[in-house]
Order: C-alpha cells, then structure tokens, then sequence
C-alpha cells in the first residue's frame, strides 16, 4: 500500500534497507540490546527516531539486497521468535490504534493456547514441512506462529522447539 515517496515512518524502519543521519541516530540512542531475540530491535529504534523527529520515506528505487536462504522451518521459527519479541517492543513503544487493539493482544494470546489449536498449529508444521500443505497453508501457519511466541512471551516461557 505503499506509494513512492510516501511518508511512512518509524513502522517501517527496517535496518535490511534504511539510510539515516548517523547524528541523529546517536543522539537517539542505538539498538536497544535487551530484546531477546534479533526481532522487533529496529523497529524500536525507528520508533525512537520518529519521535525525536525523523521522517522515513518509502522509495522503491533505492535497493538493498538481504538475502537468507531459510529452510520451511526456520521461516517458521523466525516467525514465532518474531510474535516472542512483540512483547518486549510493545512494552517499549505506545500503542497505535485505540482501545479494540489492547484487548486483541491478550484474547488472541489466550486464544493460541487452547490445546486443539496448538494441535493445529503442529499439524500445520508438519504439514509445511513435508511440502504437503498448499500455500494457503502457510498464511495461517505463520500467523499462528507468531500469536504462540506471543503468548509464550508473555506467559514468560522459554522459546520452544517446533516439536515442542
């Protein structure tokens, strides 16, 4: 939905492809080292800048190139290790958006850990991993990957295994 030279903000500062003043950057601080895992880091430092008066721009001719070549399980783990992170960014940025989005977060995470949709979360695992599952699949697979490191997160639990 972007458009080129839009202004989008600290939403989209991603560290893959992103240009900023090094002063400003130092005056706002660097990546906050305290998130578990390297997910969600950037985007709270965008946040910062964006406060502190940064204004991103989307160009689309401007190209960086980050590529990893991921297996369908570590898509999947980064996902999960993603929604993990949530927690922590959350707990540092203030929430866009109103009221109904502060009482999604909680209900979604309350919802994942029901047993049948953890039991349909690791038939979509499998599913994904034996190269079984159509595309449609991986759509909500990925979602619920990110809601259960969600709710893991915020349970306090440790970061789990894909068999786990």
């Amino acid at each position: 939905s972007m458009t080129p030279g839009s202004y989008v903000g600290g939403r989209c500062f991603y560290t893959t492809n992103v240009s900023v003043k090094r002063t400003l950057l130092m005056k706002g601080g660097l990546f906050d080292e305290s998130f578990p895992h390297a997910s969600q880091e950037d985007l709270e430092v965008g946040h910062r800048l964006e406060t502190m008066g940064m204004r991103l721009f989307y160009e689309p001719g401007i190209l960086g190139y980050h590529w990893h070549f991921l297996s369908v399980e570590a898509i999947i783990r980064r996902t999960y290790l993603h929604g993990y992170s949530a927690i922590a960014y959350w707990e540092r940025v203030p929430l866009r958006g109103g009221v109904i989005k502060k009482m999604v977060r909680p209900v979604l995470a309350a919802l994942v850990r029901a047993t049948s949709i953890q039991w349909l979360w690791k038939k979509g695992i499998s599913a994904c991993q034996r190269s079984e599952g159509s595309p449609a699949l991986w759509l909500p697979v990925l979602t619920l990957s990110y809601w259960v490191g969600y709710s893991d997160a915020a349970k306090k639990r440790p970061v789990r295994t894909l068999e786990s």
